[in-house]
C-alpha cells in the first residue's frame, strides 16, 4: 500500500533505536522527510549513516525533558524541509515503586514530565504549522500498560493518560484538519531490549511467558509497529482520529512480573 508521505515533513521524537529506530526507518523508506532526536551525537551519526545517503532525514541532539527541544525540532523541519505535515511523540519512559508506602511523588512528575507533558507540548508546538500545511496527523505511541492493569503503576497511569490526551485533542483539532490517534504496542521483541536478553539469559521463563500471555504465540516485531504508525500519518487513515490503537496481538497482560 502506498502511504503517500513522499515529501511529508514528519517530527519524529526518539530514532536512533528500538521502536523509534524502525518507526524512522518506515517513514524514510515511504519517502517522508524526517526531522528525529537522540541523545547523542554518535547515536544519530551512526543512525543516519545505516540509513544510508538517499533518504531525507536530520537528527537533532538532545533531551526532551529540556525546556523548548520541542521547538528547537520544530525549527529545525522548518529550515531544512519548510514544512511540519505529521508528529510522531515516541520517547516514553518509566520509574517508581509499586509500593503505595514507598510513593515518591518525584517518580509521578518524571513520568508525567515524559509520557504526557513531553507528546502533549510536540504536538501543540507543531499545530500551527501542520495547519499551516493544510492539516496533517499526530501520532502518541503509548503502550498496552495504558490500557491492562500492571506493575509500573505511575507507568501505566501516565500511559493512560496519553490515551485520553490523544483522543481529546483529536476531537479538539479534528475542525482543523488535524487527526491525533495513539498506538499501544505490546511487548515488542527488539535487539538487545529487555525481552530478547531474557529469550537469551532465561529461556524457561520467555516460555512461560509466551504461553502465558500470547494467545498468538509470539511478541510483536518492531516492524510492525512502524507500519501502523506510518498508516495513521497517511491519508489511508483519514476516517481514523481520536483512537488507540492496539499493536499487541491479544496480549492478555503486560508483563511477565507476577501480580
Amino acid at each position: 500500500m502506498d502511504m503517500h508521505l513522499r515529501n511529508k515533513a514528519v517530527l519524529l521524537s526518539g530514532g536512533s533505536r528500538g521502536i523509534g529506530r524502525c518507526i524512522l526507518e518506515k517513514l524514510t523508506s515511504d519517502g517522508a522527510m524526517v526531522t528525529f532526536c537522540g541523545r547523542n551525537s554518535h547515536s544519530i551519526e551512526q543512525t543516519l549513516r545505516e540509513l544510508g545517503g538517499s533518504v531525507s532525514a536530520q537528527g537533532v541532539v538532545g533531551d526532551v525533558l529540556e525546556s523548548g527541544f520541542e521547538r528547537e525540532m520544530i525549527a529545525r523541519s522548518i529550515e531544512k524541509f519548510g514544512r511540519i505535515d505529521g508528529v510522531v511523540a515516541n520517547v516514553g519512559s518509566g520509574r517508581g515503586s509499586d509500593d503505595p508506602n514507598r510513593f515518591a511523588w518525584s517518580d509521578w512528575q518524571y513520568n508525567i514530565d515524559i509520557n504526557v507533558k513531553h507528546p502533549l507540548e510536540l504536538a501543540m508546538a507543531a499545530v500551527p504549522h501542520l495547519e499551516k500545511s493544510g492539516g496533517g496527523s499526530i501520532v502518541f505511541i503509548s503502550s498496552i500498560s495504558g490500557r491492562l492493569f500492571g506493575p509500573g503503576i505511575q507507568y501505566g497511569a501516565t500511559k493512560a493518560m496519553m490515551i485520553y490526551v490523544a483522543q481529546a485533542l483529536g476531537r479538539t483539532l479534528a475542525s482543523r484538519g488535524i487527526r491525533v490517534n495513539s498506538v499501544s504496542p505490546g511487548s515488542i521483541q527488539t535487539e538487545n531490549g529487555h525481552w530478547d536478553v531474557m529469550l537469551k539469559e532465561n529461556p524457561e521463563e520467555y516460555a512461560w511467558f509466551l504461553k502465558d500471555g500470547f494467545p498468538g504465540g509470539r511478541l510483536g516485531k518492531p516492524e510492525e509497529v512502524a507500519n501502523i504508525v506510518s498508516f495513521l500519518l497517511s491519508e489511508n487513515s483519514s476516517l481514523v482520529n481520536g483512537a488507540d490503537i492496539a499493536a499487541d496481538g491479544g496480549q492478555l497482560k503486560p508483563t511477565n512480573r507476577k501480580y
